[in-house]
Parts: structure tokens; sequence; C-alpha cells
């Protein structure tokens, strides 16, 4: 799953993701960024706000932490990655 969270166009999904937000299994979803951490891209607010808001709106705040980093980990360690 590919949630696009970006400013502009990717923060529709935090407006009317609805139901979608609810059925989403946040186990398989992982945050990606153009931007290198820690120097946003100009208009780029909080990531880690956004994703919060979003894996919060289907009442999953306890996945923000796999999202942005424990499913990729888990995934990579699957494939051989030694992380």
């Amino acid at each position: 799953c590919y949630i696009d969270t970006c400013p502009g166009q990717g923060t529709w999904v935090l407006r009317h993701g609805g139901i979608w937000l609810n059925v989403i299994n946040w186990d398989q979803v992982l945050f990606g960024t153009d931007a290198r951490l820690g120097q946003p891209a100009p208009g780029y607010h909080d990531k880690v706000f956004l994703v919060k808001s979003l894996v919060g709106m289907g009442g999953h705040f306890d996945k923000t932490e796999a999202v942005m980093s424990g499913n990729a980990v888990r995934l990579l360690r699957r494939h051989g990655v030694k992380i």
C-alpha cells in the first residue's frame, strides 16, 4: 500500500481517506519520502505529524512507529538484509 502524505496533493488523503483508513493493514504500510530527513523540502511540514495524523484517523496511533520504520526493517530482514 502506498499512501502519499506530502504537502499539497498528499494531504488530500488526510481529509478524504474516510473508511479506507480503517481497512488498511498498517503492518504493511511503509513510509517513504523524496526529502532528506532533517532537511525537509520547502513547504514540507513535520513528516512524523502527517503520518501520525493519517494512522490515527484509522484509530491506530500504536502503528506509527511501525509505519515510520518497523515495517521496513521487518521486510528487509525477511529478505536477508542485516540491520
